[in-house]
């Protein structure tokens, strides 16, 4: 399932997701980035979901519109118009769609393909705040882990890792049949999207075994 974390500043979007893959019996099967980055125009999208569901999607409508766009507010219409042409997902998922208008301001828009936690309007675009946080943790949980947003939003950095250190524990899903299972995890990636482009890099990484249930104990390690 994974989680991601955005963050609007004043020039950039810090946007962080793992890379954990899950099979139907909860154990890491694979690595795989869920963040595709464009320079050109400059944004990101990052997705929560069954990763076969949300690949396909990605692949038959969020990139070939995106691909096309000069301006990230052409890539938002082109975008827009093929979501028109799009049917819900029986196994609903979250895209942010995260980028620098050609003003340099920075904006965040959500999509669900989907019934999903987010009570909006499935396969339409929703323009967020300066903070979009999408895992498994609620009000009690933040509480529970000793995080809070307000330093979420200050240092989005030092504090990332520990709220997908949260996000790391049993949650059903709609495709386990009830089944509790962890689906964060392998690394933490960064990237960073301004008005020139877009960076990345791995900021943390937690030692999972390939072929094993992703054990929510285990703590992740910085990368320097």
């Amino acid at each position: 399932m994974s989680a991601f974390i955005s963050v609007a500043l004043d020039d950039r979007i810090l946007l962080m997701s793992d890379t954990a893959v899950i099979d139907g019996e909860g154990r890491l099967c694979a690595l795989s980035g869920k963040t595709v980055r464009w320079n050109t125009p400059p944004m990101a999208v990052a997705v929560r979901g069954v990763i076969g569901d949300m690949s396909d999607f990605l692949k038959r409508k969020i990139i070939p519109a995106v691909g096309k766009a000069i301006t990230f507010d052409d890539a938002l219409d082109r975008v827009r118009a093929a979501l028109k042409w799009s049917w819900p997902q029986r196994n609903g998922g979250i895209i942010i769609l995260a980028g620098i208008r050609a003003n340099g301001r920075p904006v965040q828009y959500v999509v669900t393909t989907g019934q999903t936690s987010l009570d909006v309007t499935p396969l339409a675009l929703h323009e967020m705040g300066n903070l979009v946080v999408c895992g498994d943790l609620d009000e009690g949980g933040l509480k529970e882990a000793g995080l809070d947003l307000a330093s979420l939003s200050r240092d989005p950095i030092r504090y990332g890792p520990s709220f997908f250190q949260a996000f790391r524990r049993p949650a059903p899903y709609s495709w386990s049949k009830g089944k509790p299972f962890v689906g964060v995890g392998g690394q933490l990636q960064l990237t960073t999207i301004t008005a020139a482009g877009c960076e990345w890099r791995t900021i943390a990484y937690w030692p999972d075994w390939l072929e094993q249930p992703i054990d929510p104990k285990r703590r992740f390690v910085p990368v320097l």
